[in-house]
């Protein structure tokens, strides 16, 4: 009950209320209980999987949520949420065991979850009750009932291992892959070539013999094997590490090999068979007619050259009969039987081929099935065996060498069998002794061919007998010898004769020597010619007498001397230079051997004698050169011509006379050839243009004294008048005077 006060009535306690004795107002029953009844001292407990806020009349309005739990007494909905690494999908729940642990592969990251996170990340596992996707509380793993600590919840992915998304516990890394790091999602790769990886490798190449090793002898490992594989039958390995079934060696040839998985082969190939590579069985293949097979053959082996065999499955050959030969070259068929010996060559027992053993050079042989070298045959003479294996002489001996019994040369060099045809002597083709030179020739070189290559006896000498390897002499003075010459005094004309007029012949003459520039001769048979006589000159053997323009000192010949130029001669039979005449002078003289001058001399120029040109210069021969100045020169001048008293001339190369310059007004030019004018014209006298005088004392058309009435300073052209109150009176003079008082002055016109 509830008692409000004295003037006022009380009343039952309400729902969700509890009124103890005393109560003057209803309290509200606190959270986490409740009462649905009226009349309460008290409120009772809200029912575990609910929860009751304060003032609750009805706690079924208030399910527990999921992700929590509510024990009795719960007080609002979130007063006990599920730990993390738990959930609980479930309402009403009411205690801590009704959040479910994470499930193994998932995590459960925070509280009051009603469904996991998600799954563990790629490289990590989780157990249970995992709040971290990569959890890292575990020491070690080694199952899910052996956890350390107890209450871990997942780790790291280990070496070994690897763990996809959601992994509960780690995978062992398969058989044929490894895992070489922790934390893996999917196996590193393939186990490599040459290895094998059983389970849990965590190397490519494991060689720890649980994991995995290294592929052994007579095995192959492919990549991402498991396990290693044998080598076939008809291979073998000794090696290991093979990665491939291709590296299984192939039984050698020879051997053979029976089984699987060798490291060797199993034995040699058993004798007359054979065995390929990879061969298998040892008594496969026979060995064949002309081979034979020793043990351990690879292939059937040809008989050798010498040897033969008729048989199947031999070990060897038989050797080969004399006169006959057996050729490996030629094929097994042929190694069947025996060949018999060629011509050209001879064969002993055991002969392996047709020309193993030929007749040797200088020898041939026409037979066959012939056994020994004394079979063959010497070259014939004049002929030879130039080869080993001739079944006949080869041809005849060269022309130019000669060829004995047994040549092996056809231009032996010397020796027993023959030589270069000797000095003296000719030798045609197929010679088998030396022919003699004939008389009238000779030779000195070895190899002539015929008689025409003896040399005819040269000109100057005389060839007397046969095989001469010189000429017997010199042909005799007074005479020549052309060719062939058989005497040292021939008189046929033909191979020489007696040496003519005009022409000398000293000791070994071939022609008749005409008597040389500057020589004569009269006589027949001279051995020598006579010097010219001096102004005359003798060519080919003639005398003739110096020309004019000419000089010819004793002994002169072709080399007859021209007078130089400068000088002429018109004279004939000179015999010095001194008797050519110097040029004359005004005249040139500019070629050798002149009888007359060339010409004048050049206008302008003086050739005073000797000259050599019309306009001579310093440098050259004879004295002149250019007219000079205050001088002329017409054409044909010796020497200059001056200027005439009253003239000049500053330049050179005048020709005439009119070509001097008038002596200038004012001066005045005294003497002949002056190159300036000689002065002035004195004071007190006028000179006009050509005055030969400074002061002429008459008065002509060259000047004068100056007239009365005028002045005349130095240097005066013409008389000046005396200006006006001034006066002259007298002739000669240079200035005028003052008019006398009481006079005056007029004008007088002066007349030149």
């Amino acid at each position: 009950m509830v008692c409000i006060g004295s003037d006022s009535e009380g009343g039952l306690c309400p729902q969700a209320h509890y009124c103890p004795a005393g109560s003057a107002v209803p309290v509200p029953c606190p959270a986490g209980t409740y009462t649905n009844l009226t009349g309460q001292i008290k409120c009772s407990l809200c029912h575990a999987g609910y929860y009751c806020p304060e003032s609750t009349s009805n706690y079924n309005l208030y399910p527990c949520p999921a992700g929590f739990y509510c024990p009795d007494g719960t007080k609002h909905a979130n007063q006990f949420p599920c730990p993390r690494g738990y959930y609980n999908p479930e309402l009403m729940t009411h205690s801590l065991d009704s959040c479910l642990p994470c499930p193994p592969g998932h995590y459960c990251e925070k509280e009051h979850l009603s469904a996991v996170s998600g799954k563990c990340k790629a490289g990590w596992f989780c157990v249970s009750a995992a709040w971290n996707p990569q959890p890292f509380d575990l020491d070690n793993y080694t199952n899910a009932n052996c956890l350390c600590p107890a209450s871990s919840t997942g780790g790291r992915c280990q070496e070994g291992f690897y763990c996809p998304s959601g992994t509960s516990e780690p995978l062992s890394c398969p058989p044929g892959a490894f895992c070489n790091a922790t934390g893996l999602a999917l196996p590193s790769g393939p186990c490599s070539p040459g290895y094998y990886c059983t389970r849990e490798a965590s190397f490519s190449r494991p060689t720890d013999g649980i994991t995995g090793n290294i592929c052994p002898p007579g095995t192959y490992c492919d990549e991402g094997s498991s396990a290693p594989q044998p080598c076939p039958a008809g291979t073998f390995s000794s090696s290991s590490g093979l990665m491939s079934q291709e590296e299984c060696q192939a039984c050698r040839a020879g051997h053979y090999c029976a089984t699987t998985g060798l490291q060797a082969p199993t034995a040699p190939c058993r004798q007359g068979y054979w065995c390929l590579p990879g061969q298998t069985d040892d008594l496969a293949l026979q060995c064949l007619v002309g081979h034979y097979c020793p043990p351990g053959s690879p292939v059937p082996i040809l008989c050798p050259s010498g040897t033969y065999q008729d048989k199947q499955k031999q070990a060897n050959c038989t050797i080969c009969e004399a006169g006959f030969y057996c050729n490996e070259n030629f094929g097994a068929a042929n190694m069947s039987a025996m060949q018999p010996c060629p011509k050209g060559h001879y064969c002993p027992e055991g002969t392996g081929y047709a020309e193993q053993f030929p007749c040797p050079v200088g020898t041939y042989n026409p037979r066959e099935l012939m056994d020994s070298q004394r079979d063959c045959l010497l070259c014939l003479p004049g002929h030879y065996c130039p080869h080993v294996g001739l079944e006949e002489p080869t041809g005849l001996c060269l022309a130019g060498f000669w060829c004995k019994e047994g040549s092996h040369s056809h231009s032996p060099m010397g020796g027993p069998t023959g030589a270069v045809c000797p000095v003296g002597h000719y030798c045609p083709k197929g010679t088998a002794s030396p022919v003699p030179c004939p008389v009238g020739t000779w030779s000195n070189s070895t190899g002539l061919r015929i008689s025409e290559d003896c040399q005819s006896c040269p000109g100057g000498f005389y060839c007397a007998s046969t095989g001469l390897n010189a000429p017997s002499g010199l042909c005799s003075d007074g005479f020549y010898c052309t060719e062939k010459a058989e005497s040292p005094t021939p008189t046929d004309g033909i191979t020489g004769h007696v040496c003519p007029e005009g022409h000398y012949c000293p000791p070994g003459a071939t022609r008749p020597v005409p008597c040389h520039s500057g020589t004569f001769v009269t006589v027949p048979q001279a051995s020598q010619c006579w010097a010219c006589t001096a102004g005359w000159y003798c060519a080919d053997g003639g005398r003739l007498l110096c020309p004019a323009g000419f000089y010819c000192p004793e002994g002169t010949g072709y080399d007859i001397r021209p007078c130089p130029a400068g000088t002429y001669s018109p004279d004939s039979g000179l015999i010095s230079l001194s008797e050519c005449r110097a040029c004359d002078g005004g005249h040139y003289c500019s070629l050798q051997n002149s009888s007359s001058v060339t010409g004048q001399c050049s206008e302008g120029y003086y050739c005073a004698h000797g000259n050599i040109s019309p306009q001579p210069h310093t440098q050259n021969t004879g004295v002149g050169g250019l007219c000079p100045v205050g001088h002329f020169c017409p054409q044909g001048t010796a020497q200059p011509q001056p200027c005439p008293e009253g003239t000049f001339s500053n330049k050179t190369k005048l020709v005439k006379v009119e070509e001097c310059l008038s002596c200038p007004a004012g001066h005045y030019c005294d003497i002949s050839g002056l190159t300036s004018p000689s002065g002035e014209c004195w004071e007190g006298f006028y000179c006009k243009q050509g005055a030969v005088l400074p002061n002429s004392p008459v008065t002509d058309h060259r000047g004068g004294p100056c007239p009365t009435g005028y002045f005349c300073w130095k240097g005066s052209g013409a008389p000046q008048a005396c200006p006006e109150g001034s006066i002259s009176s007298r002739e000669g003079q240079n200035s005028c005077s003052l008019c006398p008082q009481g006079y005056t002055y007029f004008y007088s016109a002066y007349s030149t």
